[in-house]
């Protein structure tokens, strides 16, 4: 329906599809371009109307088409930032989020499996030209349109819970967005999110040998100063169950932390250290290791120097090179004294033998 302010007069247009749900239930977001014309997001699909011309043009999900609307129930609309003139943001109930090519009239689709958090988008807004902020049901995402990539928020950074509202957002004079959920809502700063967040080191804390944790203070401990100056740690043989612990140095989001680890010499891959950050290593042989640990901050992004800790298990006392060699040596002398004294035998023998030829 379209009202004539100065008329004071209405005109009213039917979609151009049966629905059994009534014009409110159907409609669910409009947006009117720069060429006049009205966008409509319903529950059958994306409907494009030109007043002037009373024209419809209806966009649908086409199965085995990729290039069409990934799911007809669209709960939002958002003009491109970068080129409002030719593409629009489509957020849908279970496809995901669409960029429209009004050009060409494809989609293109973005959902799971391009980083998105969930397949619903309730609400979209637009920051600084590079930037679509959405609410959906598990948390918030920020689209980087330069390089189309994901930045997704949930409850362990603040949220009032995962799960938003349909036409429950808004964006504010001062560039403050607001989105609204189920137990409230949550507004923010998006120029201090997206600043880029530094990458964490990771400090070893702890180191337990046969069970038994480490102390820089007691007598004859392996380690002679703290743990974050130590580079490396010598162990007898009978030392090689060890577990070491470490922590990052990024406090914004610790439920988020992420890290992995490895021990060069034993593990051939990285390893995921989950929710417990620590890593066990039960009788080790004799050799020479090095524990790698590196972290992530909350945006996935890994430290490229992980930190390290050289370690060496020395071998027993009748394993070690020097042993062997005597071991080796004194081998070879019992031959060589066995080879002697048969020689001798087999001269003294040669000499019976021909004294005997002589007198007969």
């Amino acid at each position: 329906m379209i009202f004539d302010k100065v008329h004071k007069s209405s005109t009213e247009f039917k979609f151009p599809v049966k629905s059994d749900e009534g014009p409110y239930d159907f409609l669910q977001s409009i947006y009117k371009d720069q060429n006049d014309l009205i966008w409509l997001g319903t529950l059958k699909g994306l409907f494009s109307f030109d007043v002037q011309k009373t024209k419809w043009t209806h966009y649908k999900n086409i199965p085995g088409k990729a290039n069409s609307l990934s799911y007809d129930l669209i709960f939002c609309i958002c003009p491109d930032p970068i080129a409002p003139e030719r593409f629009l943001w489509i957020g849908t109930k279970s496809g995901g989020l669409n960029k429209f090519d009004k050009t060409s009239g494809n989609f293109e689709r973005f959902g799971i499996k391009e980083g998105l958090p969930n397949d619903v988008i309730y609400g979209i807004v637009s920051y600084a030209n590079q930037h679509l902020w959405m609410s959906t049901n598990n948390g918030i995402s920020m689209l980087n349109l330069a390089n189309n990539t994901f930045t997704n928020y949930d409850e362990k950074d603040g949220l009032q819970g995962n799960e938003f509202n349909r036409n429950a957002f808004c964006k504010t004079s001062d560039n403050t967005i607001f989105f609204g959920g189920l137990n409230g809502f949550n507004y923010f700063n998006p120029k201090k999110l997206i600043a880029k967040k530094p990458v964490p080191n990771v400090l070893i804390t702890a180191l337990k040998i046969n069970y038994v944790l480490e102390d820089f203070r007691k007598k004859n401990a392996v380690i002679k100063q703290p743990l974050y100056l130590t580079d490396g740690i010598t162990l007898k043989h009978h030392q090689n169950d060890i577990a070491i612990e470490f922590s990052s140095l990024d406090f914004t989001s610790l439920k988020k932390d992420k890290y992995q680890y490895k021990l060069e010499g034993y593990d051939e891959n990285w390893i995921a250290a989950d929710l417990v950050n620590k890593a066990i290593y039960t009788n080790l042989n004799p050799g020479e290791y090095i524990f790698l640990v590196k972290g992530s901050n909350n945006d996935g992004v890994w430290n490229s120097n992980p930190t390290k800790l050289t370690i060496i298990i020395l071998a027993p006392w009748y394993a070690t090179w020097w042993f062997r060699l005597i071991l080796m040596t004194t081998f070879l002398s019992i031959i060589y004294v066995i080879y002697k004294y048969r020689i001798k035998k087999f001269k003294e023998i040669q000499k019976i033998k021909t004294a005997i030829s002589r007198d007969l």
